[in-house]
C-alpha cells in the first residue's frame, strides 16, 4: 500500500499540495528508514532526520492535518539557520494562514536541544 504526504514549498511562500510517495510498493520494507523530500521518514520510532524546511514543514502540516503531535527531528543539517526556533514558529505561522481550517491547532513550540533534537509540541483546542 502507497502512502503519501502533502508537500508544502518553502515557509513564508504559497503552499501546493501535491502527493509525494513514501514509500513504493517495491521498497525494501525491512529498511529502517525512507528518503523523501527533504526528510529521512524513520519506519522505527527514531526522530525524523531533516535537512531543508520544506521538509520540516511538510511535516509539521501533517501532524496539523492528523491532529497529533510531530515527531522529534533530527536537525544538524540546519544548524546554519539562524534562530531555528522562532522560524520553526514561523514556518507554523505560514501553514495557519494558508490552511485557516487547520486553527484548531492554536500553538506550536519548539525546543532545540544541543544534540540538534527538535521538538515541537502542538496546542490543540479541545472538541
Amino acid at each position: 500500500m502507497m502512502k503519501s504526504i502533502s508537500a508544502l514549498l518553502l515557509c513564508g511562500a504559497l503552499l501546493v499540495p501535491a502527493a509525494l510517495p513514501l514509500q513504493s510498493r517495491a521498497a525494501d520494507l525491512s529498511s529502517p528508514s525512507v528518503q523523501t523530500f527533504g526528510m529521512t521518514l524513520s519506519l522505527d520510532g527514531q526522530p525524523l532526520a531533516v535537512s531543508t524546511l520544506e521538509g520540516l514543514q511538510t511535516a509539521l502540516a501533517q501532524a496539523m492535518t492528523q491532529g497529533v503531535q510531530p515527531p522529534a527531528f533530527e536537525v544538524s543539517a540546519l544548524a546554519a539557520q539562524p534562530d531555528l526556533e522562532m522560524t520553526v514558529k514561523n514556518c507554523y505561522y505560514s501553514i495557519l494562514s494558508q490552511h485557516p481550517e487547520l486553527k484548531y491547532a492554536y500553538d506550536l513550540t519548539a525546543t532545540l536541544g544541543p544534540d540538534h533534537l527538535l521538538t515541537c509540541t502542538i496546542s490543540y483546542m479541545s472538541y
